[in-house]
């Protein structure tokens, strides 16, 4: 319902796209040599050609930074089966079998929250990368964050899932 009020089922049928509500069940598993256990993902990130991810990556009060990886993990159903030990298979089952073609990151630092007073400190920042872990890596670089402080990025380097030490991105102050 959300979808159809905001006007995004529309423009999404307008460019010919298909709007998918989460609830829908067409979940499958990701084939046995991808995943340790059972991973159900829906169908339509079986049948897309192309996926983008848009995370919004900002300092939380946990210890641990959602970053696009964390945001990607989203697509899985029963989320709780990569949470803990499990979330390096997740990630690795779930990157091997198809990662983001585009990943689209929206960073906000804590220390530069937004203040309609002065507009000044509003500092937010956009990385466009074409890699999942360079993105992140990017996420961390703008937070002032050790790499580890990202959820889920340890493990994807680990994995060799993504490049390491990016060259500086394409980010802009918006």
């Amino acid at each position: 319902q959300s979808y159809k009020n905001s006007g995004i089922e529309r423009v999404a049928k307008d460019a010919a796209a298909r709007v998918y509500p989460a609830n829908d069940a067409r979940y499958y598993s990701l084939p046995e040599s991808m995943s340790y256990k059972s991973i159900l993902i829906h169908q339509a990130f079986v049948n897309a050609d192309i996926i983008i991810n848009l995370p919004v990556v900002s300092m939380p009060r946990e210890e641990q930074v959602k970053g696009a990886i964390d945001n990607y993990l989203g697509l899985v159903w029963e989320r709780n089966k990569c949470i803990g030990i499990h979330q390096s298979e997740c990630i690795t089952s779930l990157l091997s079998y198809k990662a983001p073609q585009l990943t689209i990151a929206e960073i906000w630092p804590e220390n530069n929250k937004i203040d309609p007073s002065n507009r000044e400190k509003d500092f937010r920042f956009i990385s466009v990368s074409e890699d999942i872990v360079l993105s992140d890596q990017a996420s961390a670089s703008i937070l002032g964050l050790d790499y580890m402080q990202i959820s889920g990025l340890k493990e994807a380097i680990l994995a060799g899932l993504g490049r390491q030490n990016p060259l500086p991105e394409q980010i802009i102050k918006l």
